[in-house]
């Protein structure tokens, strides 16, 4: 059985904890509960964080990946939230080296754009001051070859540069969990949260539910439903929070937009920087950015009407929108529909403002701050972006304060992410035919995404695990540590959450997947017959959210939908 933490916790351990009292149960395993996981168990509260699928299953692992500092927000007369974000970036970017990295990002400037290069430097000079670090560049035509090759020529006038930060968000959401865990509390994925049971007006009872039980199975155990005794709920379930505040009668307040993403190899695009385009339909911004080892195009921001508790996938229409971007900015790298090797879709929980004159505004519009309310004990934490989770779950924990007597001070103001080994002092712990197969940025990426456990995932190599994926930045190493101590519950969970491999690679991994099925199945503790029902249900759910819109199972559906 997968476990996670450092005392050998399994499943089955964490659920027999449920029977006990929790000073605070967190609903919702992306990076908002996550955050507040982490927060809660330093203050020393006895912490139960639950998610109803796996961690980060939601938009926390389908974001644009961006640790960014909002320099769009200047423009939107916000710069409170931009200098929050630029605070928060700066310290994800010291305390969690070899997982949020900088990015370059550039902005040619074009004939007959709305904003020519002397305002577009401006709005960079203004974000660098709130920053208090002059990153702001100029390029030349010329030296956007080097950076960008193949970039547009027509009309170029040349582009202005400035620095911000990307991140692994699924592997963000998974450190802060761990790490809470280390602290004392319990994370439980594949649990749902079910009821709030009310003694008068205060809250005595959560009931949660078991997800990998089937609830028609006669052998079921005992503890598949259970009321958790607490006095406080923190609902941070995204753009699932209206489910919960609805027990209470309250109104809807989530306006849930789809974002969406192309994934194509680097070599057809081979961009070292992030690269903006003003898209030739509509004006809007359109990215085109490295990430771990593949070239992303995105993003979309667009009503999302489905199900939410289905996976959100991108449509034609959106698949469509984005090449079209590639292809204007890129002309020279003839890129078509035939190069797209996966895609992915995730959905923002942003606030909905009031409609004017019965119109909703444009999504992209909309604001990206968070609300953070209460209701008798149930606080809800929503809204927001990546960049600023770690404010919202202080505010988050704030808010329920008068329902947590026993929590301590000592923790606050400490780091966001507690300090990893660093890359240096790792090398001397390794034997030297051990050391000699890592370069300093993988020791560094392995220490941003493992955290202490870092030397343990070296040590878990078996012969050539420790050589890359191909085409990946991704060790096949990694595979083999979250299925031994990442509760990976499906095969799902571990190729596009523990790792990101399903995003990264064509055809659902199908290259690769018996040399996994060799390193993984073992650890999981499968034998044959669930390793083949989780294979046909990875490639199901691959085919029908991650694969290109523009070919296979995606493809057909849309046609006929």
């Amino acid at each position: 059985m997968p476990i996670t933490s450092k005392d050998g916790r399994s499943r089955s351990d964490r659920l027999a904890k449920l029977d006990e009292f929790f000073d605070l149960v967190i609903v919702g395993g992306g990076v908002t509960g996550a955050g507040i996981f982490s927060e809660a168990c330093k203050r020393g509260l006895k912490t139960l964080l639950i998610e109803q699928k796996d961690f980060s299953w939601g938009t926390s692992s389908r974001s644009s990946k961006m640790v960014h500092g909002g320099i769009r927000y200047l423009k939107e007369a916000k710069p409170g939230l931009t200098r929050d974000s630029v605070v928060q970036r700066d310290r994800l970017l010291k305390e969690a080296p070899g997982l949020v990295h900088r990015l370059g990002f550039i902005l040619p400037s074009y004939n007959g754009q709305v904003f020519n290069r002397w305002m577009i430097r401006s709005g960079i000079l203004t974000y660098d001051l709130i920053a208090l670090r002059f990153t702001g560049r100029y390029f030349t035509p010329e030296q956007l070859q080097s950076l960008a090759p193949g970039i547009r020529q027509k009309g170029l006038h040349g582009a202005s540069g400035f620095f911000d930060a990307s991140t692994d968000d699924a592997r963000m959401v998974l450190r802060l969990i761990q790490q809470g865990e280390a602290y004392g509390g319990i994370a439980l994925n594949y649990c749902k949260g079910k009821k709030i049971i009310r003694d008068g007006e205060k809250i005595s009872h959560f009931v949660v539910e078991d997800q990998l039980v089937d609830p028609l199975d006669s052998q079921k155990p005992e503890n598949f439903t259970t009321p958790v005794q607490t006095r406080c709920v923190i609902n941070a379930t995204g753009a699932w929070v209206d489910n919960l505040r609805g027990q209470s009668g309250k109104k809807p307040i989530i306006r849930p937009l789809r974002g969406s993403h192309l994934v194509l190899p680097n070599w057809r695009i081979p961009v070292s920087q992030a690269v903006s385009t003003n898209h030739p339909q509509d004006g809007r911004p359109v990215y085109l950015y490295p990430w771990e080892g593949a070239t992303i195009i995105g993003t979309t921001d667009l009503d999302h009407r489905a199900d939410l508790d289905l996976e959100p996938r991108i449509s034609l229409g959106e698949a469509t929108y984005l090449l079209e971007a590639a292809q204007h900015l890129f002309p020279a790298a003839k890129i078509t529909s035939n190069d797209i090797i996966a895609s992915w879709s995730g959905v923002r929980p942003v606030i909905g403002s009031k409609p004017s004159k019965g119109k909703k505004i444009d999504p992209s519009k909309e604001s990206r701050e968070s609300l953070i309310c209460d209701d008798q004990g149930l606080i809800t934490v929503t809204g927001g972006k990546l960049t600023t989770f770690h404010l919202s779950a202080l505010e988050g924990l704030e808010k329920a304060k008068p329902y947590l007597p026993g929590a301590s001070e000592k923790a606050a103001g400490g780091p966001i992410i507690d300090p990893a080994l660093a890359p240096e002092k790792l090398r001397t712990q390794l034997k030297p035919e051990v050391s000699e197969q890592l370069t300093t940025d993988q020791l560094s990426r392995i220490c941003g995404r493992f955290g202490d456990q870092a030397a343990k995932v070296i040590a878990a190599a078996d012969h050539g695990e420790l050589d890359l994926i191909p085409a990946t930045h991704t060790l096949w190493v990694e595979l083999r540590w979250a299925a031994r101590a990442e509760q990976v519950e499906q095969l799902e969970d571990l190729l596009l959450r523990r790792t990101r491999i399903g995003i990264l690679l064509e055809n659902a991994c199908q290259e690769h997947i018996q040399k996994i099925r060799q390193i993984c199945q073992s650890e999981l503790g499968w034998d044959d017959l669930t390793w083949q029902i989780q294979a046909a249900k990875w490639r199901e759910v691959w085919q029908q959210a991650y694969s290109s819109p523009f070919s296979g199972t995606m493809a057909q559906q849309q046609a006929t939908a």
